[in-house]
């Protein structure tokens, strides 16, 4: 049991820990909404529509990898609670040997690959979102690295370190975006070749920070970072792939079931209308959840390092605060959803636009959309639990677990269940929002119970 007067230093902690995360993850997704309206300013809706294109597949397969993270995340925090800290160093060492392979894979087989693998309305779309690629393509083996060494940062409990890298790389992002795609006059413009390049200039920027900071002596010598020939392990490699894999095979799984539910929208009555509001009201949901990953990284980090350190107690009131600092940052955005969602929206086509929406069906956009975002307004309760929990317990090793029930939920209720409401009861997309919310609250329960059974206080790592 944790004494009343611990909990501050606990929530200072967590606020320490969790509010930068939070603010790197919004960093981020500021940099690609930003990045987007640069392109469509300069160079055109085509522009848009394929480097979004590419942008969004460039996302999926970093995602893939963002098992690497996590699974260091695990590792070192646990290693660092005990301290024993070369075994933390090790597993970053470990990581980034694979993480090397990994990218180095993925580059070179996409180099092999031509426009075809872009599927648009237009072949115009197809080729700008290919060669947008192309010159993003070197970004991706650095940001596999990337997701490596953030996780040992949040794993020691030092997130401030990504922070302080995501913002001047931000910057320097957006600043080379707007230059190469023609803010410096249309004579200089690279077109979508820029925005690519830009892209893997400021990664690289942001590996060589990143690098910078593990070398640093006083870490480097604590930690034996970055020897390679006797810093990996073959028992780190086993930890990592045993708890990295699953989360591969879930985050593969869980984008394509969202590509399916985006499916089920577009064959809707409406379906134009109902694809727009869709995908506004989904872009705003993944905005919700970036604070309930931050603090449930948190969570896994202060969790981990008490497992480790033999104080189950502890571990256990860091996840109760941690939940309750991102949970009411969700539920304050989902009541701003759930009141403002038409507003929202308004707001969003009004700054985007889009030619091929009639005002007939901007009007109807505007009526789903106040529907969708009061529905995801209302799941926001049980995100919390799916969001924070979930990402503790895969922080904390329950990767396997958490795998099961997320396909036990999104493919054996959330897409049929979506799809019936849908279509055959003639819900429209109101029904496939209320199948996510079902599949939300079924998540919820799922990671509340294994929670509250205290099972994950023995999980080996």
């Amino acid at each position: 049991m944790i004494l009343p007067h611990r909990v501050p230093g606990l929530l200072r902690r967590a606020v320490r820990i969790g509010l930068p995360i939070s603010v790197a993850n919004f960093v981020v997704a500021a940099s690609q909404m930003v990045e987007l309206l640069i392109v469509g300013r300069h160079l055109g809706t085509d522009a848009f529509g394929g480097v979004s294109l590419a942008a969004t597949f460039t996302l999926v397969l970093v995602l893939a990898f963002y098992s690497l993270q996590i699974a260091v995340q695990a590792v070192v925090s646990r290693r660092h609670g005990a301290r024993d800290h070369g075994a933390a160093g090790a597993a970053l060492n470990t990581a980034l040997a694979i993480g090397a392979g990994c990218g180095a894979a993925v580059f070179l087989v996409f180099q092999l690959l031509g426009p075809e693998v872009f599927v648009a309305e237009r072949a115009e779309i197809s080729t700008l979102a290919f060669q947008y690629f192309r010159w993003r393509l070197p970004s991706i083996p650095m940001l596999v690295l990337i997701l490596s060494i953030v996780g040992f940062f949040n794993g020691i409990g030092r997130p401030d370190v990504t922070l302080r890298v995501y913002a001047p790389v931000l910057v320097a992002h957006l600043a080379m975006v707007w230059a190469f795609t023609g803010g410096l006059g249309a004579e200089h413009s690279l077109g979508v070749r820029g925005a690519g390049l830009a892209s893997t200039l400021s990664t690289a920027m942001g590996l060589g920070l990143f690098l910078w900071h593990l070398a640093r002596p006083a870490l480097r010598e604590r930690y034996g970072l970055l020897r390679f020939r006797t810093g990996v392990t073959a028992q780190a490699a086993r930890s990592i792939v045993a708890i990295g894999l699953p989360i591969f095979f879930q985050q593969i799984l869980g984008n394509f079931s969202i590509y399916l539910f985006q499916v089920i929208a577009a064959q809707v009555p409406d379906h134009a209308a109902t694809l727009v509001a869709t995908n506004i009201a989904l872009l705003f949901i993944n905005i919700s959840t970036l604070p309930g990953l931050g603090f449930g990284t948190a969570a896994a980090t202060m969790a981990g390092q008490a497992l480790g350190a033999g104080q189950p107690a502890r571990a256990d009131a860091a996840v109760r605060l941690c939940w309750l600092l991102g949970a009411c940052w969700m539920f304050a955005l989902g009541a701003f959803y759930a009141l403002g969602g038409e507003w929202i929206a308004s707001q969003f086509l009004a700054r985007a636009g889009d030619p091929r929406v009639t005002a007939e069906q901007h009007a109807t956009v505007l009526a789903l959309s106040s529907t969708f975002f009061l529905i995801a307004g209302l799941q926001q309760f049980f995100d919390s639990f799916n969001t924070i929990l979930g990402k503790a317990l895969q922080g904390l090793g329950l990767t396997r677990f958490v795998l099961t029930r997320n396909m036990v939920s999104q493919w054996g209720f959330f897409l049929p269940v979506a799809y019936i409401l849908a279509l055959p009861m003639g819900m429209g997309g109101t029904g496939a929002w209320l199948g996510m919310m079902g599949y939300l609250a079924l998540n919820a329960a799922m990671f509340l119970h294994r929670f509250l059974s205290g099972k994950w206080k023995t999980h080996k790592v």
